[in-house]
């Protein structure tokens, strides 16, 4: 390393060592500190695009709760598959040991360190291989603990597993969607969406009428021909129901709730009034994401001291 800071390149090119050592259908997990900054900006840039469908990123433990929290639900360990009780502080564990040696060293010049630290690596490494038995057993007594507390937790809740992961599912999906933002013509486009939509469904309003005459002109034996019409209005009323939700929300969304408003909609195009009032909703929506986040960030500092 010759100067300070997290280098993406310094880990794109120890991943791509990496993979070089691997075969080909091997699926790798990626803890690193910054991870989701290189998870983006292969994504972006395309770097190492030939090992990236065979990677599953993660946060290192140590600092994933430094994180945002919209980082920490995508990646966090302990919140994705795969990686269960991994901390990926392997490196940081290793640090630790030899923290002993950091005020000697400071003041040494570079051939002595690496005379000092050579030796204790090839040590450190030694000791791991002759206690791996020891950790693995351990690791798994501290596994098999953690999986009985977690099943007498699922047990006192009288939740069914597959219900909480769908809850899950859906906090991940609403808590990382992209947030609006403030902007001028946002009551105009809002305004030509409700028009949109008010043209989907009258569209589809005619053509429920067009299949219910096509079904009333067929012949009765001609089943195959009915079955086909049926579908078709099974499907049109689908999309027509879903439709006018939207519809409804979209004009909730602008407060036109009474038939006037709805009839002098296209008047309020441009309207000052109404594109402050878009904007204070998409203000506060930011304000309350941030300070909901804020408080499932800062939620197991307070356990900690409380």
């Amino acid at each position: 390393l010759t100067s300070p800071g997290e280098k993406q390149y310094y880990a794109l090119t120890l991943i791509e060592r990496l993979f070089t050592e691997l075969p080909n259908d091997w699926h790798v997990g990626l803890l690193y500190d910054i991870t989701c900054q290189i998870q983006r900006s292969m994504v972006k840039w395309g770097f190492l695009k030939e090992y990236f469908p065979c990677m599953a990123f993660a946060v290192s433990v140590f600092h994933a709760f430094r994180h945002q929290w919209e980082c920490q639900l995508r990646g966090h360990p302990r919140k994705i598959e795969g990686f269960r009780l991994t901390d990926g502080e392997g490196c940081g564990h290793f640090w630790s040991n030899i923290k002993r040696l950091i005020p000697s060293l400071r003041i040494s010049g570079p051939n002595r360190r690496r005379l000092v630290l050579d030796p204790q690596f090839h040590h450190m490494k030694k000791d791991t291989l002759r206690n791996l038995a020891l950790n693995i057993k351990k690791k798994r007594v501290r596994a098999k603990k953690a999986m009985r507390e977690a099943k007498a937790i699922l047990k006192e809740l009288a939740i069914d597993e597959d219900v909480l992961r769908q809850e899950w599912k859906d906090q991940v999906q609403t808590q990382t969607a992209k947030l609006d933002r403030q902007d001028k013509n946002k009551a105009d486009k809002a305004l030509e969406r409700i028009l949109s939509l008010r043209e989907e469904r009258d569209d589809l309003h005619l053509c429920m009428c067009m299949l219910w005459e096509t079904r009333w002109n067929t012949l009765k034996d001609n089943l195959e021909t009915l079955m086909c019409i049926d579908e078709d209005l099974s499907s049109a009323q689908q999309a027509l129901e879903s439709t006018t939700k939207v519809l409804h929300a979209a004009e909730k969304a602008l407060g036109l709730s009474g038939a006037e408003a709805k009839a002098r909609l296209r008047s309020l195009k441009g309207n000052e009034l109404l594109r402050y009032q878009m904007n204070a909703r998409v203000l506060k929506n930011r304000i309350c994401s941030k300070v909901i986040a804020q408080r499932f960030e800062r939620g197991r500092l307070e356990k900690a001291y409380r």
